[in-house]
């Protein structure tokens, strides 16, 4: 595939250049439009669940109190079970600043022991699909362009289907998910010495985002592998409930594959900037 041809550095719709600065601010605006569109409309408890017909209604009612908020829904057979899944903040600790997307499961089922009187429900679960940092928005910004929150959902949106079956899997370590201008890299692992508010369990990071234009060779090969098999045209339902298909699964393991040469591309880079090695000759070889 042809590589997007652009001669000028991505600009805001006044012409300004998105330099560092600029794309910090930006990044604030869209944390804080964020923050804003979590500000939840009152639910209202149902009067009773004992039917699909008003099960259906009251999915509908949360979908909507989520409002802006919302990323994604889906419901069970004969909506017993609804996954809602939206955009949250975080300001934990240091380099956990940013964006994410959590799933909730809500059970909506009237024979479940738990839901003891009629327009009873429970949340089943509550996890963090993925977590992407201002780091990464920041580069979003400069070298895609995204100078608003829908723009950096709308480039992410790809991203947050695979890191949720990247989870259903428990896949550990690196792994590469091309969008169409470039590669973003994410990894799932367990947080060593995981603060409040950080659940001591694998996390599916977002690492780095690698623009089309600028990425070494390595690079490109892996995102020309990934595409070729079909990737970017793949839409994987999300939230869902099903576990990934045959195919889902190969195209998991294709990017864990691309994302483990990178991964060693990278600790050798760092080896050798570490220790300085005369051997290094080429620009090429620190790249990763």
């Amino acid at each position: 595939m042809a590589t997007p041809a652009h001669s000028d550095p991505p600009r805001t719709v006044a012409g300004n250049r998105i330099d560092a600065r600029l794309a910090q601010g930006i990044v604030n605006q869209a944390i804080r439009e964020a923050e804003k569109r979590m500000e939840l409309k009152p639910l209202r408890s149902p009067q009773g669940l004992g039917n699909e017909t008003a099960r259906r209604r009251f999915a509908a009612r949360m979908v909507k109190a989520l409002g802006p908020c919302m990323v994604g829904s889906t419901v069970s057979r004969q909506c017993t079970r609804i996954a809602l899944s939206s955009l949250v903040t975080f300001d934990l600790a240091k380099n956990w600043n940013g964006l994410g997307v959590t799933t909730e499961i809500w059970n909506l089922d009237p024979k479940h022991p738990r839901n003891v009187y009629p327009g009873d429900f429970f949340a089943e679960s509550v996890k963090i699909e993925a977590f992407v940092d201002k780091h990464v928005l920041i580069r979003l910004a400069q070298r895609r362009g995204d100078t608003t929150l829908d723009g950096f959902m709308a480039a992410l949106q790809p991203v947050w289907n695979w890191c949720q079956l990247a989870n259903m899997t428990r896949m550990s370590g690196v792994f590469h998910i091309p969008i169409a201008e470039g590669l973003i890299c994410c990894e799932r692992k367990r947080i060593e010495n995981a603060g409040p508010g950080l659940p001591d369990r694998p996390i599916t990071r977002i690492l780095t985002y690698l623009d089309l234009r600028a990425m070494n060779q390595f690079n490109r090969d892996a995102w020309d592998r990934l595409t070729g098999a079909g990737v970017l045209e793949m839409r994987p339902r999300f939230p869902r409930f099903s576990d990934p298909s045959p195919e889902e699964e190969a195209i998991l393991a294709a990017m864990r594959q691309e994302g483990a040469a990178w991964e060693g591309r990278r600790d050798v880079a760092i080896q050798r900037v570490k220790t300085r090695a005369p051997a290094v000759t080429e620009t090429a070889d620190l790249q990763i």
